[in-house]
C-alpha cells in the first residue's frame, strides 16, 4: 500500500517542490470537524481532512493523523491525496517553520511505498521517489522521474520526458496517440533494456484492418513493407527512434524518441 495523488484535470501538479499543500491543512478554517473528518476553507477552496484520532483547542486542530484530504474548487477536483499517515502535530511544525529541505524530506518519506500518483491534463511534473510507483501523466507535457523502485510510467498525451531511474521500469504506451509527431513525442532518457527496463505496446492495437488486439511484428532496422502491424527502431549518432505503422501505409502512426544510440531488441518490448 502507498499513496495515491490525483489531481483535478484544469490544474496541474509540480512535485518538484510539493508539500501536500501543507499551508492548506494547517490554515483550513474548520466549519465542521469530528475525529475522524475536518470540512472547511482556505478562501475558496473546500478541503475535507480525513484521518483518526483528531483532538482540538480553541485555536483549531491540535492532534491525531492525517491519513488523506480533498480540495476542491466548487465541484471541480483541486487535488487528492490518500494513504498518508502524517502526524498533526508535524504539520503544524512544518507549515509553521519548516525548511524546503525538511518538508521534502517528509514528503519522500511518505512517497516511499507502492505510490500511485495521477497528472492533469496540463503539463506536470511527477516523482516517485522509492518504491515501486505507477506515474501517469495524462495530457499535457509532463515530466514523469520513477525514482528508485520497479516503477510504471505512463506520459498519456503530449510530449513528454520520461526518467525511469533506478529499477527495472516498465514504459506504457495505451494508444497510438500517446506518442507520435502530430500530438507530440515522448523521449526516454535513462533506457536500460538490460537492466530490466521495457517498453510496453500490447494495449495498443498494431493493425486496425483486423477486428482485434495485434501484436506488433518487430522487424528491427528494416524500412517499412507496407504490411500493418511493423515495429522498427532507427539508431542514430546520438539518438534512437521507434517507430510503428498500424495500418500498412508505410508511414509512422506511433513514434518514440530515446537521447541515446541504442541497440534496441525485440526483448525490450512488450507487443
Amino acid at each position: 500500500m502507498g499513496v495515491t495523488i490525483r489531481v483535478g484535470g484544469e490544474y496541474s501538479l509540480d512535485m518538484s517542490d510539493y508539500d501536500f499543500d501543507l499551508s492548506s491543512l494547517e490554515d483550513v478554517y474548520i466549519s465542521s470537524y469530528n475525529k475522524t473528518t475536518i470540512s472547511g476553507y482556505v478562501g475558496s477552496l473546500k478541503v475535507v481532512i480525513n484521518g483518526k484520532g483528531f483532538s482540538y483547542s480553541s485555536d483549531g486542530l491540535i492532534g491525531g493523523t492525517v491519513t488523506g484530504f480533498t480540495e476542491k474548487y466548487g465541484s471541480a477536483l483541486y487535488a487528492s491525496v490518500s494513504g498518508l499517515n502524517l502526524s498533526v502535530k508535524t504539520i503544524i511544525k512544518l507549515a509553521e517553520s519548516g525548511s524546503v529541505a525538511a518538508v521534502q524530506a517528509v514528503v519522500k518519506t511518505a512517497l516511499s511505498g507502492t505510490d500511485d500518483i495521477y497528472g492533469s491534463n496540463h503539463s506536470d511534473v511527477l516523482f516517485g521517489y522509492n518504491g515501486n510507483d505507477t506515474l501517469s501523466g495524462n495530457g499535457g507535457n509532463d515530466r514523469l522521474f520513477g525514482g528508485a523502485g520497479n516503477d510504471k510510467l505512463t506520459g498519456g498525451i503530449g510530449g513528454d520526458d520520461l526518467f525511469g531511474e533506478g529499477g527495472k521500469d516498465t514504459f506504457v504506451y495505451k494508444s497510438v496517440s500517446d506518442s507520435n509527431d502530430r500530438l507530440g513525442v515522448d523521449t526516454i532518457y535513462d533506457f536500460a533494456g538490460a537492466g530490466g527496463d521495457r517498453i510496453d505496446l500490447s494495449a495498443i492495437d498494431a493493425n486496425t484492418k483486423t477486428g482485434k488486439n495485434d501484436a506488433f511484428a518487430f522487424i528491427g532496422s528494416k524500412a517499412f513493407s507496407g504490411s500493418a502491424g511493423e515495429l522498427r527502431v532507427e539508431k542514430l549518432a546520438s539518438e534512437t527512434y521507434v517507430y510503428a505503422d498500424t495500418n500498412g501505409d508505410k508511414v509512422a502512426d506511433f513514434q518514440l524518441h530515446f537521447d541515446d544510440p541504442l541497440v534496441l531488441s525485440k526483448g525490450f518490448f512488450i507487443l
